[in-house]
């Protein structure tokens, strides 16, 4: 008797887990939505019009843009910096790298490899060399081709240096998936943009 009231209490247990999880990765999924969505609400004059933001004028949790990636079917805002709350709903620009589109610096995006597919940066080692992704500011849409694709150790950072004569943006994630023994980085160049 005591063994099947422990089963039942088990299994009751399992389904409010799973029915937790699956909230939590609702609610994620509803928070980068509505981020996205009020990116893309900003009338066009107001995404043209005044100066164009620097790295320096973001506090940290500000969404700084839209990161497309079609090779991957990827759409996820671009917030200032990396702390957990930031990167829970979205990628986020590591604050002490490079400024955006300026060549010779190297704009860095950190991101979480999530446990469900098609999210976040589960995807980014399915890129390859010659893939392109692009960047939407509140005053640009800017264009990169992936130049490099490497997998390093977390204290490697050579490999996140600037190139003489070029705009780098990096998207950086752990790797493998569940670990974070390694990184796993995406470099690329910016080109022009589509007309």
């Amino acid at each position: 008797m005591i063994l099947k009231k422990l089963s039942y209490t088990l299994i009751i247990i399992g389904a409010i887990l799973l029915c937790g999880t699956y909230y939590i990765s609702y609610k994620e999924k509803e928070n980068t939505k509505d981020l996205i969505a009020s990116f893309k609400e900003i009338p066009s004059s107001s995404k043209t019009s005044g100066a164009k933001k620097s790295s320096t004028d973001y506090k940290i949790g500000d969404l700084i843009g839209i990161l497309t990636i079609p090779a991957i079917s990827l759409e996820i805002p671009i917030l200032e910096g990396t702390e957990e709350e930031v990167l829970d709903k979205g990628a986020g620009h590591l604050t002490q790298s490079g400024a955006l589109a300026k060549e010779n610096e190297n704009f860095i995006i950190a991101g979480h490899r999530s446990h469900i597919k098609g999210r976040f940066f589960n995807r980014l080692n399915d890129l390859e060399k010659g893939d392109v992704f692009y960047i939407q500011t509140s005053s640009e849409k800017l264009k990169y081709k992936i130049i490099k694709k490497r997998v390093i150790l977390p204290t490697d950072f050579n490999a996140l240096r600037e190139i003489k004569g070029k705009a780098l943006t990096t998207l950086v994630t752990c790797h493998p998936m569940y670990s974070s023994k390694k990184r796993l980085i995406i470099i690329a160049e910016q080109i022009a943009a589509d007309s």
